[in-house]
């Protein structure tokens, strides 16, 4: 099933760091990179917003979100409680004691390379409170 023109294009999130208010509601992230989501993540977050009666918030590490993948794009075309974020991992690491030395790396080496894996990475900075703005 295709949603026809509407899935044709990736949709260019919009920063968590930059929206001036977030609806309290549960918040998933996918920390691999991916602009989709697989089966098993796009359940988890259909349950939860049927369940749940909250607006769940999808944060993305990537910044665009890849609609040509039907499940992806039924979940954002949805509207029914379900929001779609990205964040910028430099900002996030920020306030962590390598976050200094992963912004040097990301500017030597790119974005898509990082030095630990995204899961790792994103458990590592989320551990210290002052970490990023979120």
């Amino acid at each position: 099933q295709s949603f026809g023109e509407e899935c044709q294009q990736p949709v260019r999130l919009e920063n968590i760091d930059q929206v001036s208010y977030i609806e309290n509601g549960l918040f998933m992230i996918e920390t691999s990179g991916s602009g989709t989501l697989n089966t098993r993540q796009a359940c988890a977050v259909e349950s939860a917003a049927m369940r749940s009666g909250l607006v769940v918030h999808v944060v993305m590490f990537s910044s665009q979100l890849d609609l040509k993948e039907n499940t992806t794009c039924q979940l954002y075309m949805s509207q029914n409680n379900i929001k779609f974020f990205t964040v910028d991992l430099v900002a996030f690491a920020a306030a962590s004691p390598l976050g200094e030395q992963y912004r040097v790396y990301r500017v030597f080496f790119g974005e898509n390379k990082l030095l630990w894996p995204r899961p790792l990475t994103s458990r590592f900075f989320s551990s210290f409170p002052s970490s990023g703005t979120m």
